[in-house]
């Protein structure tokens, strides 16, 4: 009648594997940001489920001296982010097949110490909103100097729903000043603002990336 395993916030999930979760009103599992890196990619989420997506409230993302990476997950299963901000504060590394879905407003931020590496090699991943609109979410905003923030062979679409803050407006992807990111060969689309922009001070370096149905392709200051 409802979820069908649901870890709340700050609990602790120490290992999962082979689980099929179906037939549930709601979404087959729920947890938050520290306990994703946990999941298989032999589980199955995508049979009967009110929404065969696994959520991902609002969280920090924080395990410091740690990299951590996001799977795969069979059958293209989707991660869904509910809450209205995942905040990436330690490392994180996203493994090609990935698909995020965002809901509405919602942000994808690196900041303090953390770092995003999302490389799709030659599968790709898919980073767009939960609804298929432009607009539908706030967007990837980069505030943290670290070499290795990197975005390869990502399909990134539907951002621009309201301007980050602290000098990024709206945008699919955005990097603050004195901050940077390299970003190559990837799709950024449908965005209702910037699909791609560099405040003055930011260092990106971008090649080989397409750009489609946005209000403005890029924008580097």
């Amino acid at each position: 009648g409802g979820y069908g395993v649901f870890f709340e916030s700050g609990a602790t999930l120490s290992g999962f594997e082979n689980n099929d979760i179906h037939d549930n009103a709601g979404f087959p599992l729920a947890l938050d940001a520290n306990n994703l890196d946990q999941l298989d990619e032999a589980s199955t989420f995508n049979v009967g489920n009110g929404d065969n997506s696994v959520e991902i409230f609002s969280s920090n993302l924080d395990k410091p001296g740690q990299e951590v990476s996001w799977k795969a997950l069979s059958n293209g299963t989707p991660y869904y982010l509910s809450g209205n901000r995942l905040t990436i504060l330690s490392g994180l590394v996203i493994n090609p097949g990935v698909n995020i879905e965002v809901g509405t407003d919602n942000e994808i931020r690196v900041d303090n110490n953390g770092y995003l590496i999302v490389d799709g090699e030659t599968e790709g991943i898919s980073i767009t909103g939960k609804t298929k609109v432009k607009g539908a979410w706030k967007g990837i905003s980069i505030f943290t100097n670290d070499v290795r923030n990197l975005m390869n062979n990502v399909t990134v679409s539907h951002g621009g729903s309201s301007a980050i803050g602290f000098g990024i407006p709206q945008v699919n992807v955005g990097v603050d000043g004195g901050d940077r990111l390299i970003i190559t060969n990837c799709t950024i689309t449908d965005c209702d603002g910037i699909g791609l922009f560099g405040e003055s001070g930011s260092t990106v370096t971008q090649s080989g990336n397409t750009f489609s149905n946005n209000n403005i392709d890029i924008q580097l200051n």
